[in-house]
């Protein structure tokens, strides 16, 4: 990236990000140049949607949000612009959405993306062990309890819902808005915090015949919709965890059918990959950085899948 600028929306004049905010700060006398647009480059700080500016060449006032940022790039053949309203890119922020069952006492998230946008175009998939934990508002969990299925919007509080976010912005980059749905897929849909527990209830599970094996396996036609996977079950073994190695193995064949190209921290002695959101708070920022390095080695800088006209309803 050559150039940061901001357009004003009433002259349609451009000016560099350091020229709007000196020009802001001398109209309005504040000295702490934290709250404006140069200060740093969260563009989803509330404060700076908050801010009013003024344009330094016809001196209107001007809120934050209403601002349009514009990026130059310059290549080999041409100089590249693309523009976006700073607003625009706050209502990009990341939003998880789900579909769970209850069956008896157990419930299972049978989907689940992270949408940036409004674009149903995939810009990548992930494949867990399980789901662990979901944030439904009172209003789903009443309907999950008393119909046994719900779909709706969940909160991106989970750890593994943050880390997952985390990747995709650093696969991508945060220089324009990401939009797209990144698929959240697990080797087995029950939904329990504690890994061994829940595989343990997992293969007990298979075995009564209270639940398929093969019921989170997605259709090879459908693998084939997402540019990439990551790949992070988890390193943990039991001699005693039969079926977890047949799922394992189901997916493998399924996205080795699919062609589709995959990436993750890999366990050096085995097939096995480690989950993207460690116990330890403290090493998930790490595992982000190291998955992020490994994505642009196996797979490469990504380019943005094209968009899709059609749209979810929020």
């Amino acid at each position: 990236m050559d150039v940061e600028s901001i357009k004003c929306p009433d002259c349609g004049i451009s000016n560099t990000v350091d020229f709007w905010d000196s020009h802001t700060m001398e109209e309005m006398g504040i000295k702490n140049k934290q709250r404006f647009i140069s200060a740093g480059s969260n563009i989803k700080d509330l404060a700076e949607q908050q801010a009013i500016f003024h344009c330094p060449m016809c001196n209107e006032e001007l809120e934050g949000v209403s601002l349009i940022r514009e990026y130059n790039w310059e290549d080999k053949s041409d100089d590249k612009t693309e523009s976006y309203r700073i607003g625009d890119l706050l209502m990009n922020k990341p939003k998880a959405y789900g579909s769970f069952v209850k069956r008896g006492e157990n419930v299972f998230r049978t989907s689940a993306f992270i949408q940036w946008g409004d674009s149903e175009t995939s810009i990548g998939a992930c494949l867990l062990l399980n789901p662990g934990s979901a944030t439904l508002d009172n209003e789903l969990i009443y309907e999950l309890d008393t119909k046994g299925s719900v779909s709706g919007w969940v909160k991106t509080e989970d750890p593994t819902m943050q880390q997952l976010i985390s990747i995709v912005e650093g696969v991508y980059g945060k220089d324009k808005p990401i939009t797209g749905q990144f698929h959240i897929y697990n080797l087995f849909n029950l939904q329990n915090t504690k890994s061994q527990n829940a595989v343990d209830e997992f293969e007990s599970l298979v075995q009564t015949g209270e639940y398929d094996i093969a019921e989170s396996l997605a259709s090879i036609s459908e693998l084939k919709e997402h540019p990439w996977i990551l790949l992070g079950w988890g390193v943990k073994r039991e001699s005693r965890w039969i079926k977890l190695e047949q799922i394992k193995k189901h997916w493998r064949e399924q996205i080795e059918q699919s062609g589709v190209p995959t990436f993750g921290k890999r366990h050096k002695n085995r097939d096995d990959y480690y989950h993207p959101c460690p116990l330890i708070p403290t090493k998930r920022p790490i595992i982000v950085d190291e998955l992020i390095s490994i994505y642009r080695q196996d797979i490469g800088v990504q380019s943005f899948p094209p968009k899709m006209t059609s749209k979810i309803d929020a």
